[in-house]
């Protein structure tokens, strides 16, 4: 069972999708008309840091590089010391620059 939310705010579309009791958060930049899925270890590492609301203030195209980043890591380590650099900078409230 889904649960699927579109939440617009200006030209700025969230879709939020829940299975069960896990969410998959998807945006849509108004600029290329793409969806981009946000990983769950990614989503779930930000909210038990409390720093969610960090990274769903940063523009979509922020967001969409980091995730292009982490999605290029080979290796699951690699993947997880990424998410945890970009968790790491959501909660000091700085934008992660060299990725």
């Amino acid at each position: 069972h889904c649960d699927f939310f579109l939440i617009q705010s200006g030209f700025r579309k969230l879709y939020l999708i829940y299975s069960g009791s896990d969410f998959v958060h998807m945006v849509q930049n108004s600029n290329s008309h793409n969806l981009f899925e946000e990983p769950g270890e990614l989503l779930k590492a930000l909210r038990i840091a409390r720093a969610r609301s960090y990274w769903l203030d940063s523009t979509s195209d922020y967001r969409q590089n980091i995730l292009q980043w982490i999605d290029k890591a080979r290796r699951k380590s690699t993947k997880t010391k990424r998410i945890d650099t970009v968790v790491d900078h959501c909660v000091r409230g700085v934008r992660l620059t060299n990725y």
